[in-house]
């Protein structure tokens, strides 16, 4: 099988895997209990904690750990309640778009991207925010996405921190896309608090981290867990080998991305070949500098082939790569993130997603193009619509 939908989910790593279970076996005390078994891992916790920190430039005491990058956005976003204006943009993961709707009755303010590469303008934002934040008491909570999880764009989350910190407010960042591939150092970025998830950088599911530099609200109450903001027992062996793995992942990150950006530029120009040999026309969506996207992603629109279609068939080759999110995948509606940078339903339902990893290889990129070379003159004798 060849895994090209790295954007979904993540191989776990090996590393990760032995760091856990040395936890499981070794240190299964609870890190709350007073005796020696608990000190034992309240010291790897905080251990833990520390390492995490470092990777983002920060204080220990502003990382909460959670199960993942769902939780922490809407960790954070409970905590936009204390100000007066809402602002995020259309091209959110749903875990940010459905509290700011349920949680706030619909009054947020959403921000549109500025055209097909799906970039949210610095300057749109400062204008919405002239825009309502009259008197000078009055504060703003903003959050956008580092990068897009369909197609990649890398955001300038430093001009959006700096003119949110101008009008007053506070900035937080769904980083579960960027964590661990690119550099984040939330001090010169100005991040006030940013989500990231365990799974989209080699953890297995049900671990990450809130980091936060404010004062915020709890979403589990119970017990003083994580400062009191995220009762229930620490899932120990998962967020030591996470911090673990973040520490690696964080180390290799230049040399993960010329790795992948070898093989980005292979399958492009494999894959324009095919598509001039079949006649069939493509377009890239997200950013046309591949420096500005997350590495190893790439949104493709495929005129006059449905894209599910597409899937199922390279799956039937051993080719696993993906239709827009894996967490819309079930959905019939088409892409609101490409239905936000300017596609028709057509194209959204057209649109395929190709992750490719730092583990991937050039015999991988040769099985996509050999599968795809095969569905494509396939998909369009069958005429499949959608």
């Amino acid at each position: 099988m060849v895994y090209l939908d790295n954007g979904a989910t993540t191989k776990v790593s090996q590393e990760f895997i032995e760091d856990s279970t040395m936890v499981m076996r070794d240190i299964w005390g609870n890190p709350s209990s007073p005796h020696s078994a608990g000190k034992k891992a309240k010291d790897l916790l905080e251990e833990s904690r520390a390492i995490i920190a470092e990777t983002i430039n920060t204080s220990p005491e502003n990382i909460i750990f959670t199960s993942g990058g769902t939780e922490s956005n809407n960790l954070a976003l409970q905590s936009f309640i204390n100000y007066d204006i809402n602002v995020t943009s259309k091209i959110e993961h749903p875990s940010v778009l459905k509290p700011a709707n349920e949680y706030f009755f619909n009054a947020f303010k959403f921000i549109k991207p500025n055209n097909y590469e799906g970039f949210i303008e610095p300057k749109d934002l400062d204008t919405l925010l002239r825009t309502f934040v009259v008197w000078k008491r009055e504060t703003a909570a903003v959050s956008i996405m580092f990068a897009n999880n369909e197609i990649g764009t890398i955001q300038d989350i430093k001009s959006l921190a700096r003119i949110t910190h101008k009008h007053n407010g506070i900035f937080h960042t769904d980083a579960v896309q960027a964590f661990g591939h690119v550099p984040i150092n939330v001090k010169d970025l100005g991040i006030d608090m940013m989500s990231v998830s365990g799974h989209k950088f080699g953890c297995a599911k049900g671990c990450g981290f809130l980091y936060t530099n404010i004062n915020i609200y709890a979403n589990l109450l119970g017990g003083n867990q994580e400062r009191g903001l995220r009762a229930g027992t620490e899932n120990l062996p998962y967020i030591y080998a996470m911090a673990r793995q973040a520490k690696r992942m964080c180390d290799r990150i230049d040399l993960n991305r010329e790795r992948i950006m070898i093989n980005v530029d292979y399958l492009l120009d494999g894959i324009t070949d095919i598509l001039k040999k079949n006649k069939v026309d493509a377009f890239i969506n997200g950013p046309v500098d591949l420096s500005r996207r997350i590495p190893g992603n790439l949104s493709i629109t495929i005129d006059g082939i449905n894209a599910q279609s597409l899937v199922s068939v390279m799956d039937m080759y051993g080719v696993c790569i993906s239709a827009g999110s894996a967490c819309k995948s079930t959905e019939p509606q088409p892409s609101h993130v490409l239905k936000a940078i300017g596609l028709t339903d057509k194209e959204a339902y057209e649109t395929i997603r190709i992750n490719i990893g730092p583990e991937n290889t050039k015999d991988d990129i040769d099985e996509f193009l050999n599968a795809i070379n095969m569905a494509l003159p396939m998909l369009r004798r069958a005429n499949v619509d959608v």
